[in-house]
């Protein structure tokens, strides 16, 4: 009448960019998983049962895509006389203005800067109890709860503001931002533990920026 299992998990995660080079690689990370099953009558037409279990999720597609694309993009400014009335789109355009700015150039950012060194992997604690009461032959009514808590969430951070402020609080005259990968994959609400080439001199020194340059509330 009563069953009762265990179980346990162990997950990897290798995620590479275009050019085959891991840029987090995470080993053997155990997921131990506790449940029960009670037949609570003994004839089979009263289950409660629950579940209690932690799971890994990895790094989204989409983040995998917008974090390691090599993107070639070229920006220019015009001026127009017009706007097509059906698709919006600007007549007339003048000669371009001044030069194009070519803010992507087709070419992978380093792997060794686009994820926080001590990236926490994303997992989840999950409870779930409930029951399931036999009506009749073909009728069953039940219900049950979830409860889940986020350990540790990751996300892809777009912005250099807090890291340009964080190197001129800590007077590092030389620092371009623009040397960093475009997007970072980071821990939310967490500092921040980068490959960054601090003095603009082609080297890249590991380096931990405060949460608090980020701005970013921790991940629910």
């Amino acid at each position: 009448n009563l069953m009762a299992y265990g179980g346990l998990r162990s997950e990897s995660f290798d995620n590479r960019n275009g050019d085959g080079v891991s840029f987090v690689k995470k080993d053997n990370l155990v997921a131990p998983r506790l449940g029960f099953s009670l037949n609570a009558k003994g004839d089979g037409t009263l289950k409660i049962y629950g579940n209690l279990g932690r799971y890994y999720i990895p790094v989204a597609s989409n983040t995998n895509i917008r974090m390691n694309r090599g993107e070639t993009f070229e920006q220019g400014l015009f001026t127009y006389t017009g706007v097509d009335p059906r698709t919006q789109a600007p007549t007339g355009l003048s000669a371009e203005i001044g030069t194009p700015q070519i803010t992507g150039d087709g070419s992978l950012a380093n792997p060794a800067t686009i994820a926080d060194t001590k990236l926490s992997p994303m997992n989840q604690d999950e409870l779930i109890l409930g029951f399931q009461q036999s009506l009749s032959k073909d009728w069953t009514f039940g219900m049950k709860g979830i409860s889940r808590r986020i350990n540790s969430g990751m996300d892809d951070y777009c912005s250099h503001i807090g890291f340009d402020n964080w190197a001129k609080d800590k007077g590092y005259a030389n620092f371009d931002s623009s040397t960093m990968a475009q997007c970072i994959l980071v821990n939310p609400g967490k500092d921040v533990t980068l490959m960054i080439d601090i003095n603009n001199d082609g080297k890249l020194v590991e380096s931990t920026v405060p949460a608090k340059y980020l701005g970013l509330s921790k991940y629910t």
